[in-house]
């Protein structure tokens, strides 16, 4: 053995030398990743790792070599990580673009079609259905897998609080499957299916379709499904509910809305009861259903594309109109009050419930089928048919202030110590909001005339004063500590060249403790009424140096002047930019400095000297290329907007003013639109500017863009609102706030980790002032209530219950617990029994005789025991599900109630008809019996008719129709030459008679009433005593048919009955007689039935005398105890309470008997004569609400009465506000009474001429009411036009009858000789309607001019010439609405003159190869050319011949007599528009949303007038 020792390296193998050379290649990777580690730290390692390569030589510990080692890999670790934090400030401090709304991420393809998404918020997961499997995939859009399904499934339920899902296949069967998609168990309700929903506050699913709503809970560890509740209350087989949503809480008054058709049902499934049926909430199918939890609003979307908000009431909030196919889905928006919708018109939209307009739209490639999102989340998905999209939504902005205008320039003033920081907002609108910017609310407002425009504005907060110039140079100066402020003086000018083109306000403090002083007696002189008391400003220099404010002016003729507090004239002024005037200046407070700019593009830098006359010194000025517009101070840096449309520039430039440099960004960087504002946060030195591109940007101060804001609308303006850097941006017409951390990057983040912020001043909301209130009109209060805070503010989309809900809840709970712990105990101890584990702590004792006696018998049974042939049964094919299950009666029909149709004119069966009305027959009488038998409570009902008359009643009936048929039918057509008001139309075709018929027909049906006799039998039936001593005095009435000998018992009980008592004799032992024969049983007849019929009745038979009893004392009977007060019955104790009732009816003995409800209305206007006015507006509501309970037959009393204190005297004044409810009571009492008199309508003019704006619309409502069709206001603009002012009430009335007199006349003679016209006969032809003007065309197959002309026959077929009581019988307001139409006419006579045009002739020779055809209104001729005048393509003929009317070939009686003559479909109306005309504005029809228009007109080539060129 050789033992020279051997040196490191020949000791190496060649795995080490592997090992090592390994380490020397991530050595020099080392060095080049850290430039920064020495050549020393490198040798160090280099032996370090040269050590480690020896692993398998022994060697012995060196503590200097593991500090070294600890120190090599700190320094690694530490480099590591500074790279790290390096390359992160990098990437952040890039240019970031954050767009405001929904951004599409991945598209997830599918081999099938997408019937289904889900988002599974535990896993985090989406799932997918198809027609053959489950998708699975990752957040970020990546598949995870897929699961195969044996059965189709059209729809998923995953349910989170027990980690299952549920599928649907569209039958009445639902399967629960776990979290790995087994099967665990199936379902099946006894009711179709159509919808279902999880319910996780209940963790319940409720299922609804046919007729029902069902509630199913898990039972049986989770594994099964068992109904739990159903509701099938009220519901019918009509009521087919397709669509569920649920409230989002807890609460056992949680409501379930479900969708049938176009109505809504809400249910209480705790309670199991159906709550109302809203119906015709749309006038399409409804096809989505969303309830927004926080606002506690119902969202509804129909095929109709609109969508509508309900509130808790039903009212309707806002409808939303944009979509022009059909709605598929609602989802809640993820962040703030907005909701999603989805639609066949390939568009995903985002509507906000506070603006209630539309915020995002979004294009998709194909109609979406469903959309999804997650409450909180920045995630959306949506499916159409073979892919899903997945959304991000950054949501940047939130409403923070309505503002009702538009805000074009916002000015921040914060100050040191405790004043707190206000938002200065100049509107569109003549008015200067200041804002809280901590809360959003609207402090005051300076209210200015609307015709003028403001230039700018300034405000001191210390002195609560604000400065506002205007367009035509005047100065207003405002105190701001009232709501709205009050308007100090106005400063005029005395040139035009003094007019203020900008103002600035310097704020010189020396100790914020006096300033804030200042402000409390500003606000103490303000509160007190006492302007004395408020802190003078002088401008005379001052020896102490204390606060001071200047207010600085840029006028026109480019001087800046500093204006005196008190009188507004300049004390000091300089020339700062020449004639072309200054256009911007703003206050460098650090620096105190003011820095202008003017149209000469000049910016000039100015040092301030608060105390001193000449107040302002130049300190330099520069020269720019294009126009500074915009300005920003930050110590010493400027920040300047240029703006120059002719050259498209719009460039932001930054100057450092001490170091006199300038800083420049790329070109790219600008804006590419108008700058509308900018801002400077000093705090975190970034700036921020505004375009009209769009985009609000964000500069650090070097002038570098960090970030881009892309709103989807354009900024008015922009400024910072807190040191941390949060945004205020004007957005239309509202406030918008951007928080500081949706934008900033996260290195100006982590640098406020170090940094103190002072807290939030709470600035107190102003009430507003009465007595200012009332010296505004209606445009300017309304004007200043458009302005609030954000008022849908919340955290949680889910109720936070009460105390005892949350212990109710709890206590459910912990019963739970207790019970699923005893059940799991019991099993988790007969699984330790079946595996074994557990075992009986008590050994039971072994009879050893028994076992072996047993064991013996066994052995002995092997072999001695015959063996059984065994048979294999054949197979049972008994089904017991068939056998059982019976076949489901056939559910009726519910009743439906006939509707007419709504519009002018009245319901068709109220018409005068050809047809002759249907016969009487027995089958038809049965039936009206049958209604008429209906159990009521009462025996005895009115006769039937006998047979004969039944007969006689059919023989009539069918004379009455032979005569009809013999007599010719008269026929009258009216065509008169000229227009036929619709009002005289009605006149003619519903009489007055039938009108009445028709009222009667639709009058409620009442059961049969009880004469006075019958009553006084069922009162004496009532009183009736049970039992009675004596029999003597019972005499019982028999009926000639019911009247039968009595039995043989019952006679032997009267004989004894009538016998006088005789005193008990001693009882005596006698001998038994043998006892008789058992007589045969009889079957006796019943007790006859006491009947109270109206017959008369038969006198009782007179008793058989018997001897008088021998006289007996007489027992005095007991004393009957006093009889009870009757009580007062519902309808009169429903107004106990009111003060009317106390005054009046305290004592029910003043109500005079019988408590009748007419009766009771009697007493009502008998107090009505003396009770005083706010008495008789609560009587008045009384006999209101007591005719909406039971109509009153009698009604004259009522309008008497209340007529005469209507129209007096003395007339009731409505400007009183105690005399104004009764006038408004009555009116309403009189339009439920449904009264159409000359009085009244002459008493709702006089009241309208009052010219009181509420009570107007009261009266258009009842004039709607009664029959007034007025759609343009042609009546009202009649009775404007009156000169009514110091009339008294009688006048107004006098005046308001000579005017109906002379139009009731009018109408009586239009209508007149529309009645001559009928009986002269003969009257035929043809009628051209009127025509828009531009719609006239000449069509491809005409020959003449006037047969282009649109013609219709109109003609009206009557039985009978009307007669003289059509006259008679005209109301006033038919004489209204005949006013309306002539005055209508006229206007589109007007028009149609004024629209006419003189055709200019083409010239000769000139061709044309395209021509758009013009409209044809008359006929629809195909879109084809070679189009052959045949039949196929026009009904009619076109031919020279007059139209001849031909008399009807078949009889007068229908053919189709008997079925139903119409039916109402829920489709309503499209009238299509394309070419509109301003004579389109008196067409009601044309006044609906058109949602189908005619893009362009169908361009030809015709041969006939084209040419090659050569």
């Amino acid at each position: 053995m050789d033992d020279t020792p051997k040196t490191r390296e020949s000791t190496m193998t060649v795995s080490e030398r592997g090992r090592d050379s390994a380490y020397e290649s991530r050595e020099r990777t080392f060095m080049t990743e850290l430039s920064d580690r020495d050549l020393s730290s490198m040798k160090r390692e280099r032996t370090f790792l040269s050590t480690l390569s020896g692993l398998s030589t022994p060697r012995k510990k060196d503590p200097e070599l593991d500090r070294e080692k600890a120190r090599m890999y700190w320094k690694l670790l530490r480099d590591s990580i500074k790279m790290g934090i390096e390359a992160v400030k990098k990437a952040d401090m890039k240019t970031v673009a954050i767009q405001h709304g929904m951004h599409h991420v991945r598209k997830l393809n599918h081999d099938e079609f997408v019937k289904h998404v889900i988002y599974n918020k535990n896993t985090q997961e989406y799932l997918s259905v198809d027609t053959e499997s489950v998708h699975v995939f990752h957040l970020d859009g990546r598949k995870k897998y897929s699961v195969y399904l044996e059965e189709q499934v059209n729809r998923l339920l995953y349910c989170s609080k027990v980690d299952q899902y549920v599928t649907w296949a569209g039958d009445d069967e639902f399967k629960l499957l776990s979290a790995e998609f087994e099967f665990l168990s199936c379902a099946q309700s006894p009711y179709k299916i159509k919808c279902l929903v999880y319910n996780e506050n209940t963790n319940e699913v409720v299922t609804a379709g046919v007729g029902h709503i069902m509630c199913w809970c898990f039972r049986y560890c989770n594994r099964y499904l068992i109904q739990r509740k159903v509701v099938t209350d009220g519901l019918t087989s009509q009521d087919v509910f397709t669509h569920l949503a649920l409230e989002d809480t807890a609460s056992r008054q949680q409501r379930c809305y479900a969708v049938c058709g176009t109505a809504v049902a809400v249910f209480n499934l705790y309670q199991c009861q159906q709550l109302c049926y809203r119906k015709d909430l749309h006038a399409r199918n409804i096809t989505s259903l969303l309830f927004f939890n926080p606002l506690k609003n119902l969202v509804t979307a129909s095929k109709d594309g609109s969508v509508k908000v309900w509130d808790d009431n039903w009212g309707l909030r806002m409808v939303f109109v944009g979509h022009t196919g059909a709605i598929t889905d609602l989802v809640v928006y993820p962040y703030g009050p907005f909701i999603i919708s989805s639609s066949r018109d390939c568009t995903i939209r985002v509507w906000s419930l506070e603006t209630c307009d539309e915020v995002d739209k979004i294009d998709t490639e194909e109609e979406v089928d469903g959309i999804g999102s997650i409450i909180k989340q920045d995630h959306v998905f949506s499916y159409c048919s073979y892919h899903v999209d997945l959304w991000r939504t950054q949501h940047i902005h939130n409403l923070f202030t309505t503002m009702g205008s538009k805000v074009k320039s916002i000015k921040y003033t914060e100050h040191k110590g405790q004043l707190p920081p206000r938002a200065i907002c100049i509107c569109e609108d003549s008015a200067v909001r200041i804002v809280a910017p901590a809360t959003g609310d609207v402090l005051t407002t300076v209210l200015l005339d609307s015709n003028r425009t403001i230039v700018d504005a300034v405000y001191a907060e210390a002195e609560e004063t604000m400065f506002v110039a205007l367009d035509k140079g005047d100065l207003v100066k405002a105190f701001t500590t009232n709501n709205p402020c009050t308007i100090r003086e106005v400063f005029q000018p005395n040139e035009r060249g003094e007019w203020y083109n900008c103002l600035c306000i310097y704020e010189y403090v020396v100790n914020p403790a006096i300033q804030y002083v200042t402000w409390q007696k500003t606000l103490k002189a303000d509160s007190e009424g006492i302007l004395a008391l408020r802190p003078k400003r002088s401008i005379v220099p001052s020896t102490t140096y204390t606060n001071r404010t200047i207010v600085l002016g840029g006028r026109k003729d480019g001087h800046i002047a500093a204006l005196d507090w008190e009188t507004g004239l300049p004390y000091f002024k300089t020339d700062a930019h020449g004639m072309r005037g200054v256009i911007s200046m703003v206050a460098n407070y650090k620096e105190s400095q003011i820095i202008s700019a003017g149209r000469d593009n000049v910016v000039k830098v100015w040092r301030i000297f608060p105390f001193s006359e000449e107040a302002l010194s130049p300190l330099m000025s520069f020269y720019c290329a294009q126009t500074p517009l915009h300005m920003a101070t930050l110590k010493e840096r400027l920040c300047v907007g240029f703006q120059e449309p002719a050259t498209a520039t719009y460039s932001v430039v930054m100057y450092n003013l001490v170091e006199k440099n300038r800083f420049d960004h790329r070109p790219d960087d600008d804006h590419i639109d108008d700058i509308t504002g900018m801002a400077c946060c000093p705090r975190m030195k970034v700036f921020a500017s505004s375009s009209e591109d769009g985009t609000v940007k964000i500069w650090n101060e070097e002038n570098s863009l960090i970030r881009i804001i892309k709103l989807n609308v354009a900024p008015h303006s922009v400024a910072f609102c807190s040191q941390r850097g949060d945004l205020l941006v004007g957005i239309g017409k509202h406030l918008h706030r951007i928080e500081y951390n949706h934008y900033m990057p996260k290195t100006y983040i982590f640098r406020m980790v170090s940094m103190q912020f002072p807290d939030p001043i709470k600035d107190e909301s102003m009430s507003f002032n009465n007595e200012h209130l009332s010296l505004l009109n209606q445009r300017d209060l309304k004007r200043l209530k458009s302005a609030h805070s954000s008022l849908f503010r919340f955290d949680h989309f889910m109720d936070i219950l009460s105390v005892e809900e949350e212990e109710e809840l709890h206590r459910e709970e912990r019963e739970k617990e207790q019970i699923y712990a005893v059940l799991q105990a019991r099993d988790n101890e007969l699984l330790k029994i079946k595996s074994g584990e557990l075992t009986r702590q008590k050994k039971p004792k072994i009879n050893k005789k028994k076992v072996k006696s047993e064991a013996f018998k066994k052995y002995l049974n092997l072999f001695y025991r015959k063996t059984h042939d065994i048979k294999v049964k054949d197979p049972d094919d008994f089904d017991p599900d068939t056998y059982f299950l019976e076949e489901p009666e056939p559910e009726e029909e519910p009743y439906m109630p006939e509707r007419g149709p709504l519009g002018f004119f009245p319901p068709r069966s109220a018409a005068v008809k050809s047809a002759p009305s249907t016969p009487v027959t027995a089958q038809s009488l049965d039936k009206d019996m049958k209604i008429s038998r209906e159990p009521t409570g009462i025996q005895s009902l009115p006769e039937v008719p006998a047979e004969e008359d039944l007969e006689e009643v059919k023989e009539e009936k069918k004379e009455e129709e032979e005569e009809d048929e013999q007599k010719p039918p008269m026929t009258y057509v009216i065509n008169p030459s000229g227009f036929i008001p619709n009002s005289i139309l009605v006149r003619l075709l519903w009489p007055a008679d039938e009108m009445e018929k028709q009222k009667k027909k639709q009058q409620e049906w009442k059961p049969p009433s009880l004469t006075a006799e019958q009553l006084a039998q069922i009162e004496g039936a009532r009183k009736k005593p049970e039992v009675e001593e004596e029999f003597e005095d019972e005499a019982k009435t028999w009926s000639d048919e019911e009247e039968e000998e009595p039995t043989p018992m019952l006679s032997k009980l009267m004989e004894k009955a009538k016998k006088p008592p005789t005193p008990e004799p001693s009882p005596e032992p006698e001998p038994e007689p043998p006892p008789p024969p058992k007589p045969k049983r009889e079957i006796k007849p019943r007790a006859p039935i006491k009947k109270m019929v109206t017959r008369p009745l038969t006198p009782p038979k007179p008793p058989t005398p018997s001897p008088p009893p021998p006289p007996k004392e007489p027992t005095p009977p007991p004393p009957s105890p006093p009889r009870p007060p009757t009580p007062l019955p519902d309808f009169i104790l429903q107004f106990d309470g009111t003060d009317w009732y106390k005054q009046f009816f305290s004592d029910p003995k003043s109500i005079s008997k019988p408590w009748t409800m007419q009766s009771y209305l009697n007493n009502l206007l008998r107090v009505l004569r003396i009770a005083d006015w706010p008495h008789k507006a609560g009587i008045v509501d009384a006999i209101t609400l007591l005719h909406s309970q039971e109509n009153f037959t009698n009604i004259a009393d009522i309008v008497r009465v209340v007529m005469g204190f209507l129209a007096g005297p003395p007339s009731p004044n409505i400007r009183d506000p105690k005399e104004r409810p009764f006038v408004e009571s009555a009116l309403k009492l009189l339009n439920a009474l449904r009264i159409q008199s000359k009085e009244f309508l002459l008493e709702l003019m006089a009241l309208y001429l009052e010219n009181d704006t509420d009570l107007r619309l009261l009266i258009h409502k009842i004039l709607g009411d009664i029959g007034m069709q007025d759609p343009h206001r042609y009546f009202y603009r009649e009775m404007d036009t009156w000169g009514v002012a110091g009339e008294t009430h009688s006048m107004l009335v006098n005046m308001a009858e000579g005017w109906l007199d002379t139009w009731m006349g009018k109408f009586k003679e239009h209508l007149q000789a529309t009645i001559d016209q009928l009986r002269s006969g003969g009257v035929q032809g043809m009628t051209r309607l009127p025509t828009r003007t531009g719609r006239r065309g000449k069509g491809i197959l005409k020959k003449t001019p006037d047969e282009g002309e649109p013609r219709r026959r109109l003609s009206v077929t009557i039985d009978a010439p009307p007669d003289q009581s059509a006259i008679e019988h005209a109301q006033p307001i038919e004489a209204v609405n005949y006013f309306c139409e002539l005055v209508r006419e006229e206007e589109l006579a007007r028009m149609r003159k004024a629209q006419e045009k003189v055709p200019t002739p083409q010239p000769e020779g000139v061709k044309n190869t395209v021509l758009v055809l013009p409209h044809i209104p008359s006929k629809g001729s195909l879109l084809r050319l070679g189009e052959t005048h045949t039949s196929k393509c026009h009904r009619h003929r076109e031919t020279g011949f007059a139209d001849v009317t031909l008399p009807p070939i078949l009889p007068k009686r229908s053919l189709v007599e008997g079925f139903t003559p119409f039916v109402t479909l829920p489709t309503k109306k499209v009238y299509m528009n394309p070419f509109p005309s301003p004579a389109d504005w008196y067409y009601e029809e044309l006044q609906q949303p058109v949602l189908i228009t005619l893009k362009m007109a169908p361009k030809y080539f015709v041969h006939e007038l084209s040419y090659l060129h050569e």
